[in-house]
């Protein structure tokens, strides 16, 4: 991933990270916060880096705590790290 693919995130697409884009963005930015929301229960907050750990420990979670096959519904950058990104490099929605 590019500075121009990492700026998409944040004025092309809202925030919300495709599946595709998971490994490029733990690699170009691995402490980047991501929310997660999964077909049952809580949603939680990881790193772009822990991402695919705490993803399968939650799945593990589920199962075995209640057992249901969890899915992944939505992955996004919670509102408190978008703003905080945007602002730093001055990216608004008019680019």
């Amino acid at each position: 991933m590019n500075l121009q693919d990492f700026k998409k995130i944040f004025t092309d697409y809202g925030g919300a990270i495709s599946p595709e884009q998971l490994e490029p963005l733990a690699e170009f930015a691995p402490d980047l916060p991501l929310g997660v929301k999964v077909g049952y229960g809580l949603r939680f907050v990881t790193s772009a880096k822990n991402f695919k750990s705490d993803l399968e420990n939650n799945i593990k979670y589920q199962r075995e705590a209640h057992n249901v096959e969890q899915y992944v519904r939505d992955v996004f950058v919670p509102c408190s790290a978008y703003d905080q990104v945007r602002n730093i490099f001055g990216w608004n929605n008019k680019e």
